[in-house]
């Protein structure tokens, strides 16, 4: 099989990629900096404005071999590789006209307590709602924040912020714990956190970097709660990922700082950093593994990152940021791909470059679907 890269998003993530492609990340060749440095720049001065990479898990171990013994000869042998020939695919060869859909971005919907609602794109930047005990400042085209007025022991309410399909936003809690949403997202939140705990509930992907345990109430420290369906993540202090679509089977809770503990159904575990729990829908244990890279996260950054994933959950990631619908036209056993594109691109350069592998074609047409951007159907 053939894998991928698309490697113009900086040295720390072309860095990253190789380390997690060896067939042991904990013995990776070492490469000094002056020689990833060299890779780097030679890779930049290309004419083209996206290059991709492409190699088998042997050719990319032969690669970093050369890197070390050889320093600036492997440049070449990766920046050749981009002058391979390209044949057209049915994407770019489509009788229809060729439809090409952008990107999500930052757009959410806010609802009050009392059911009223706001599209956050008619609100101007630094634009101030004042919600019962608290302030609500549109900071930035991407951010909210939110701010206790007066005493916590006020009486609070409810909001919630959702972004739709192709969305995404952010908002900082009245603690100062900030919450990334994904597309087709929700949060919903108290207007002033009071009581023994700070309460939160997700709908969704939400990457989570909450205020340390100092928050207090009274003088007590207030541990900070997602609940997302019937499971709940407790922290004090910590940055960490929740992934819990309803169209997935499984829940998944990435830790990258600190420590959080997971409790389903009577069950619990403590995760540690550069751990995951997995939890099904319909099954009760927890699942703990280790987990390489920054793939889970990747979206945060701006980044589309597979390693070994199936088309199929590329594509649920695809009609999430895209608002698109799927239809398949093959089987997609087997169609796993390894890669990372930025997710700031058209659908078509992520599309391409899949293509590039020979192993799937894709044709973009309109999808009948109100409110869809299209419809991408995956070929053989």
């Amino acid at each position: 099989m053939l894998f991928l890269i698309k490697s113009s998003e900086g040295t720390n993530e072309l860095r990253k990629f190789v380390a997690d492609m060896m067939s042991d990340p904990e013995k990776a060749l070492p490469v000094s900096d002056s020689e990833w440095e060299k890779l780097w720049k030679t890779i930049k001065s290309s004419e083209r404005p996206y290059r991709y990479v492409f190699y088998s898990r042997s050719w990319l171990k032969y690669a970093a071999s050369a890197v070390l013994l050889l320093g600036c000869a492997a440049v070449f042998l990766i920046v050749k590789s981009r002058n391979t020939p390209i044949t057209k695919t049915p994407l770019a060869e489509s009788s229809n006209h060729m439809i090409d859909i952008q990107p999500g971005r930052d757009k959410a919907i806010l609802t009050f307590a009392n059911g009223k609602s706001i599209n956050l794109d008619t609100l101007s930047v630094g634009a101030v709602i004042q919600e019962q005990n608290c302030r609500v400042e549109k900071k930035s085209t991407s951010t909210l924040v939110y701010s206790s007025i007066g005493s916590e022991d006020k009486s609070w309410s409810n909001n919630k912020i959702s972004t739709p399909a192709g969305g995404q936003y952010e908002i900082i809690l009245p603690d100062h714990s900030k919450v990334r949403l994904n597309a087709s997202s929700s949060l919903e939140f108290p207007t002033s956190f009071s009581g023994k705990e700070r309460t939160v509930g997700l709908v969704g992907e939400a990457y989570f970097e909450v205020a340390h345990a100092s928050f207090k109430q009274s003088g007590k420290k207030m541990p900070f709660i997602v609940n997302s369906g019937d499971l709940n993540v407790e922290v004090m202090g910590t940055h960490f990922n929740i992934k819990a679509y309803a169209d997935e089977p499984e829940t998944k809770t990435t830790l990258l700082e600190g420590k959080v503990k997971i409790s389903k159904r009577g069950m619990s575990k403590i995760l540690m950093p550069g751990q995951q729990a997995i939890t099904d829908h319909k099954a009760s244990p927890i699942l703990v593994k280790s987990f390489d890279g920054q793939e889970p996260v990747a979206w945060k950054d701006g980044l589309f990152r597979f390693h070994e994933t199936n088309i199929e959950e590329i594509m649920k990631e695809v009609q999430r940021w895209y608002n698109v619908s799927v239809e398949y036209k093959t089987r997609t056993e087997g169609l796993d791909f390894t890669g990372m594109v930025a997710r700031t691109k058209n659908v078509s350069t992520l599309l391409q470059t899949l293509e590039l592998t020979g192993s799937v074609h894709f044709q973009v047409v309109q999808d009948e679907r109100k409110g869809s951007a299209g419809k991408i159907l995956v070929l053989p």
